[in-house]
């Protein structure tokens, strides 16, 4: 029994070594005091660009950024400094380039030793399209609110008015709190089935200009 039971052991470890090395997500063990790194799988080598016997003199503190570190030290482990799901940590590859992970730990022995499991989830590239999509967003706002000419934003399918500029506002004489209210129909004289064949044509593209009788 004892055998058969030191037997499945050693199965289970085999398989979830396997599971470690061949995950395509990065993946490191480190020292729970010292912050040592314990192992690191293939895909971790190729993200950060270190190899296997680099990671293996180094620690947690040489992947993060200066302020990163210190925080770090700053923090007890049993505080949560790694197992918050909304940190977001600063680190720095081998060539230099500062990247933004989410860490995921959990704790693991190591052959008798604390140690934290961490899974990293690189967020840079989903951070920089959401920095350029806020910039891009603050500069159209910007745009539709000091343009001197009438914006109007409408829903194609139910002619609603979603938003309007000041200058529209100005133009159209209702106040934006009404104005925003109502149909694009009741303020153009044209039937609503003609307005939403405009429409339909001009999310198609086919034309971009149209004339209207306020």
């Amino acid at each position: 029994e004892k055998k058969r039971t030191e037997q499945h052991l050693k199965e289970n470890e085999a398989l979830y070594h396997q599971m470690f090395e061949q995950s395509p997500q990065p993946m490191f063990i480190f020292d729970r005091e010292t912050l040592a790194f314990l192992e690191v799988n293939e895909a971790a080598v190729r993200h950060y660009g270190f190899s296997t016997e680099a990671f293996r003199t180094m620690t947690l503190e040489n992947l993060l950024l200066p302020e990163d570190a210190f925080m770090v030290k700053q923090n007890s482990l049993e505080n949560g400094a790694f197992t918050s799901p909304e940190r977001i940590w600063r680190m720095r590859k081998k060539n230099g380039k500062v990247i933004y992970v989410a860490m995921t730990t959990h704790a693991v022995s190591y052959y008798n030793r604390p140690a934290l499991h961490a899974m990293v989830k690189d967020l840079t590239d989903w951070l920089k399209a959401e920095e350029e999509l806020r910039k891009s967003e603050e500069k159209y706002r910007n745009f539709f609110e000091n343009d001197n000419v009438s914006i109007v934003l409408v829903d194609p399918d139910s002619l609603e008015i979603v938003d309007a500029n000041p200058a529209a506002v100005a133009f159209y004489g209702w106040p934006r709190e009404h104005f925003l209210a109502m149909r694009l129909d009741q303020i153009v004289d044209l039937p609503a089935a003609e307005l939403k064949v405009d429409l339909s044509r001009a999310c198609r593209r086919e034309c971009s200009r149209f004339s209207h009788r306020n």
